[in-house]
């Protein structure tokens, strides 16, 4: 009965993928500065769509053990802003994982954790249909898992897909939703429940400060300063970066999304990013984006341009994903003065922007 049921589920989550990719096209993707390379989405849309697991009865050719392995070196190498690099590994992983589908809870939670790295890289490169299947697929694995970190991880990033396929107001009424859920006494016990459930508190925060309710920012912001104290250092239980400084960085997120540049540059000024665990290169390098973006909006374009350097410098290749990197280049370069941004117009072509 368990291993049918499993079977079912794996196949309605495939069956929305079906009607998503096909019946709705491809274009539901976001403006980065570029994506990733054609043939690495190629690779990854056909390995969502392979179906074999569901025809095929044969033993999965990747024993688990490797899957967990490799999954870890993925999540290392997102978390490092290495991205071509996880999109070259995720077309087998999930392949792989998917072929180890019916055999038990753990298999399953093995799979919602691949799909959960997938859903990540995919929304980073701009691919948010994709990203948004990814995630719901991980939530089916997870429910069957009946695990509640892979449960928590997985809601997560489906509030993130929703927030990218455009519908902030369903990700924000999930974010809360799922917070309830998953912040529970039991999660003040847990590091990786409690990393997750302030994992979502911090979305949330910057969903609200997007949609221009800062009262509501402020109060989810506190919330999870108040777990990432608890919780007592700058960790990464459960892939979350979750801890205080992780907290200063959203509430400089948050800052960014109600555009008040003055306080982006307060608040980043006070962050001490090399306290975060090493290999969170994204994390770190985005805080030089947000000062790029507060300077840029004061005009102090020489600044701006040495952040963006920042961030080439920290994680090269964040600064060719990410949307708001791409949008300060842009209006640098709609008011160059070369002799004030020497470096500006090189950066640029490196970031795959000009």
């Amino acid at each position: 009965m368990d291993i049918d049921r499993r079977r079912v589920l794996g196949a309605l989550s495939y069956g929305i993928a079906a009607a998503t990719l096909w019946g709705r096209g491809q274009g539901a993707t976001l403006n980065a500065g570029r994506r990733l390379q054609a043939g690495h989405v190629d690779s990854i849309r056909a390995a969502l769509v392979g179906y074999r697991h569901l025809a095929s009865d044969a033993a999965p050719a990747t024993s688990a053990e490797r899957l967990v392995a490799a999954v870890r070196r993925a999540q290392q190498g997102y978390q490092g802003a290495a991205y071509d690099a996880v999109a070259q590994m995720l077309p087998d992983m999930i392949t792989a994982v998917d072929a180890h589908a019916s055999e038990s809870v753990r298999a399953q939670e093995l799979r919602a954790q691949t799909y959960i790295v997938a859903a990540k890289l995919l929304r980073k490169a701009g691919e948010a249909q994709l990203a948004w299947i990814s995630a719901d697929r991980a939530a089916a694995a997870a429910s069957v898992s009946e695990s509640p970190a892979a449960q928590s991880a997985a809601a997560y990033q489906v509030v993130c897909a929703m927030l990218a396929m455009g519908d902030a107001a369903r990700a924000e009424d999930l974010a809360m939703t799922f917070v309830e859920r998953f912040a529970s006494p039991r999660a003040l016990r847990d590091p990786e429940l409690l990393s997750h459930a302030g994992a979502l508190w911090l979305v949330s925060s910057v969903i609200a400060a997007r949609n221009g309710d800062r009262s509501a920012s402020i109060e989810r912001l506190a919330l999870a300063d108040e777990l990432g104290t608890r919780l007592g250092l700058n960790a990464n239980y459960g892939w979350t970066a979750f801890g205080p400084v992780n907290v200063a960085i959203h509430r400089l997120s948050a800052a960014k999304e109600t555009g008040d540049p003055n306080e982006v540059l307060e608040l980043g000024g006070a962050i001490d990013a090399d306290a975060l665990p090493a290999g969170l290169k994204g994390r770190r390098a985005e805080v030089h984006i947000n000062m790029a973006w507060a300077h840029t909006q004061l005009r102090n374009d020489p600044a701006a341009v040495r952040h963006l350097q920042g961030v080439e410098n920290v994680a090269p290749e964040l600064l060719s994903f990410n949307r708001v990197g791409a949008g300060v280049i842009h209006d640098l370069l709609g008011r160059e003065d070369k002799s004030r941004t020497p470096g500006l117009r090189a950066l640029a072509r490196r970031a795959g922007v000009a």
